[in-house]
């Protein structure tokens, strides 16, 4: 079996130290990455960081824990292929409630049969049955415009909210019913929602609590909408994470202030994301940004079945050129070289300052032959670049030295990956500078 056609994030959900064992014990891990959550709180914060291409749950054996997975599960979108572990005897399983809720694709009863196991997984990985990924950003986007979703069944109310609206520096997009509204959030989050609670099939509380309680939308903030001045109303659209609300008739001037106010926040707090995954002195992303970047674009590699590169560079004998121009001078150098980096690379290559004079760059869709292009190429603009003072360096011109490694000819963890890179680069200073190494390999280009 070749590991394209099978590699694979796994979430299993379980809190059975035997089940967890017969688990981890069966999978190949050149072809699979397994995450374990033995609660519903860990579980969640695994499929917000890396959404499974299958999940494996261990059924509860209690009506609560059993009610709260699966509203979980049913706020992911989409949602994984599930292979259920049951202890359930029935002789249709199928047939059970608990299991048809839960729509699984593959059923196992305890004991877990490794063979059964991995027939399981490999059946829901297969075509047609892996889900796709929907990676989300860990810095908000800086939008043109923010965007806002009102949801109102009435269109005489929803008619006086976007008067209301109009001319404001905004984009709106409009629900009359719950599930709408949950569907339009997951396809575009908006930036803030304005919500009727009275709407027919599910109310507002349901809407706002699903909202907040999925991953990709629970930083979305909701604004409860109701013609009702009743402190219990409003206590309860804060309980089910609501940040403020508006009694109708809708008030201008509160509309306004109130939307205003959130929306601002919100270009604030995004601002400032983008700010802590940028490097302060070139602009590049940073080390932080780049350990998060890595993980998903192999993960998107592994799904999609395309190669991924990452290539190391550090600038040659910079502790030479500080102490001869200065530091200052050195600034100069790395702010020039981030410059030439995003001139000389592909919009969709991730570059980052890894630390001091090193630079880290992530290539999707590129493969070994592929990445020593993008190494020699790199190498000859830094040379032929005018850096000041460039002719006090060792041969007359400031260069840098390159590593790579790839995925999945080298390695298939991201850690090691960027180890591979690391420890070609410092070949690559031993044996000369101003040159190229790959992992594994010691020839360099002529």
């Amino acid at each position: 079996m070749e590991i394209k056609e099978t590699t694979g994030f796994i979430a299993l959900y379980s809190s059975d130290i035997t089940t967890v064992e017969t688990v981890a014990k069966s999978l190949d891990y050149n072809l699979y990455c397994l995450q374990v959550a033995g609660k519903l709180t860990a579980l969640a914060r695994v499929i917000a960081n890396t959404p499974p291409d299958i999940l494996i749950v261990d059924l509860p054996g209690n009506t609560p824990e059993m009610e709260a997975l699966v509203r979980l599960i049913e706020s992911v979108s989409p949602m994984p292929p599930i292979l259920v572990i049951t202890s359930e005897d029935s002789k249709d399983l199928r047939q059970v409630p608990s299991l048809q809720v839960l729509d699984a694709g593959e059923i196992i009863s305890k004991p877990v049969c490794p063979g059964k196991l991995a027939a399981g997984i490999n059946s829901l990985m297969s075509a047609g049955k892996r889900a796709e990924r929907r990676y989300e950003k860990p810095v908000a986007s800086l939008k043109d415009k923010p965007l806002v979703l009102v949801v109102e069944d009435s269109p005489f109310q929803m008619k006086v909210i976007l008067r209301y609206l109009e001319g404001e520096d905004m984009d709106i997009i409009t629900a009359v019913d719950g599930h709408e509204a949950l569907k339009l959030a997951l396809e575009r989050v908006p930036d803030l929602v304005l919500l009727d609670l009275v709407l027919p099939g599910m109310d507002g509380f349901e809407v706002c609590r699903r909202i907040k309680s999925t991953p990709a939308t629970s930083g979305v903030p909701v604004i409860v909408i109701t013609t009702s001045s009743e402190q219990e109303d409003k206590l309860n659209s804060l309980q089910y994470g609501a940040d403020d609300f508006i009694t109708k008739p809708v008030d201008r001037r509160e509309l306004l202030l109130k939307t205003g106010n959130i929306l601002k926040r919100n270009k604030q707090l995004a601002a400032l994301a983008s700010e802590a995954s940028r490097d302060s002195l070139t602009g590049l992303y940073n080390r932080r940004y780049m350990e998060y970047a890595l993980k998903r674009e192999m993960m998107d590699a592994a799904s999609s079945e395309l190669p991924l590169s990452v290539i190391m560079l550090d600038v040659d004998h910079f502790k030479s050129y500080n102490d001869t121009n200065g530091h200052p001078a050195g600034d100069v150098v790395l702010k020039s070289l981030g410059k030439i980096l995003t001139a000389t690379l592909r919009q969709s290559d991730i570059i980052t300052r890894y630390g001091g004079e090193e630079f880290l760059v992530i290539l999707p869709r590129t493969g070994p032959e592929g990445v020593v292009r993008v190494m020699e190429k790199i190498r000859l603009a830094v040379e032929e670049y005018p850096f000041p003072n460039g002719e006090s360096q060792p041969g007359g011109r400031l260069t840098v030295s390159l590593g790579a490694a790839c995925f999945p000819e080298h390695a298939s963890d991201a850690a090691k990956l960027v180890d591979l890179a690391d420890k070609a680069l410092y070949r690559a200073k031993r044996e000369g500078r101003n040159c190229w190494r790959m992992a594994g390999e010691t020839s360099e280009i002529k």
